[in-house]
């Protein structure tokens, strides 16, 4: 808790809002609080401040306060003297919380919806990106050869600059993403403008306002190298014990995310497989339903012997195929045996 006077002095600063402002109470007071707090001056609890001064309103508001990477809750109330009563909450913790178990919640929706990749993951950098709204979130691909790196996703990075990207290779002095993959290891450059590994991309990143970029390797159950998570800033910098947070669990689920679009589109290219090998059969072939006896799907090769069309065979029961003097013979080893899913 803390209270202002008409002139936004500090009147007074219990122990916890000197512990949230890392100063001593006692050093605060008569002192302006946009003085002495000048980061705070055009963010959006300072608008909120002004307006409860002005307008002498009560408001609750809960926003995030990029200077100090955390969220607020704040009440403000109009004191009699003409300045503010202000009781705020650090709720980072909750909010992130939160917006994760929500985002988490989205994102496995879009999974089970077999919504395809690179939208999945693009929702989840967003999610991600609103509980870090200082960064900028990217996850590249490897390539099939295990060489060359694809953009993914990137919602709020220029793409000119994820068109850059697409299709490097990756090494031991590709930058943070590049190398990360490369060495099978977290990389954090604090500083694009001087780090080695961004020698050869440097004017790239900074030509687009980026200074910092941490970036983790996505592995697969078996340790090989699916692709990479990165955060970027726009000022040198370490991520902080939140960012590795974030950093930790958006990773986890972008390595679920993406193992199992892999292993979809593995069966489905096996399904592929097994249709070509279907079609191209040199014998009769066709799948009936085996609680009905009726035909579901049948090869190239029945319909060139039989003369018959698809959709003249699709649907009928399966012994109306045999010969007329045949088919009761053929009902009867069918109810026999019950349907066996295939005959030639």
């Amino acid at each position: 808790f803390l209270a202002l006077d008409g002139d936004w002095r500090f009147t007074y600063v219990n122990s916890k809002a000197g512990e949230l402002l890392n100063r001593r109470p006692e050093t605060l007071l008569g002192k302006h609080i946009w003085t002495e707090i000048p980061e705070a001056v055009g963010q959006e609890f300072y608008y909120v401040y002004q307006k409860a001064m002005t307008e002498r309103v009560p408001i609750k508001r809960e926003a995030f306060f990029p200077p100090w990477d955390r969220w607020f809750e704040s009440r403000m109330y109009p004191a009699q003297d003409g300045g503010l009563s202000v009781y705020f909450t650090d709720v980072t913790t909750r909010k992130q919380a939160e917006t994760s178990l929500a985002g988490q919640k989205y994102v496995l929706e879009l999974m089970a919806a077999n919504t395809p990749l690179p939208e999945t993951l693009d929702a989840l950098l967003q999610v991600i990106e609103a509980q870090a709204p200082n960064l900028h979130a990217s996850i590249l691909l490897l390539d099939d050869d295990g060489v060359h790196m694809r953009h993914c996703a990137a919602p709020s990075l220029p793409k000119s600059y994820t068109d850059a990207l697409d299709g490097l290779a990756i090494g031991s002095q590709v930058g943070s993403c590049g190398t990360a993959m490369f060495r099978r290891e977290a990389v954090i450059v604090e500083d694009i403008a001087t780090d080695p590994l961004w020698e050869d991309y440097r004017e790239l990143a900074l030509a687009h306002g980026l200074r910092a970029c941490w970036s983790t390797p996505l592995l697969d159950m078996a340790d090989k190298v699916l692709g990479s998570f990165a955060f970027y800033y726009s000022q040198p910098g370490r991520p902080t014990e939140r960012h590795q947070q974030l950093i930790n669990s958006t990773a986890h689920l972008a390595t679920i995310a993406i193992r199992r679009y892999q292993e979809e589109a593995a069966l489905r290219a096996s399904e592929a497989r097994y249709v070509d090998l279907y079609e191209q059969a040199p014998d009769m072939h066709c799948s009936v339903d085996a609680n009905t006896g009726l035909i579901i799907h049948c090869n190239q090769r029945l319909l060139d012997v039989t003369g018959y069309t698809r959709d003249e065979v699709i649907g009928q029961l399966v012994w109306s195929l045999c010969h007329k003097d045949s088919q009761d013979e053929m009902h009867r080893l069918w109810q026999r045996f019950g349907g066996i899913g295939e005959i030639r």
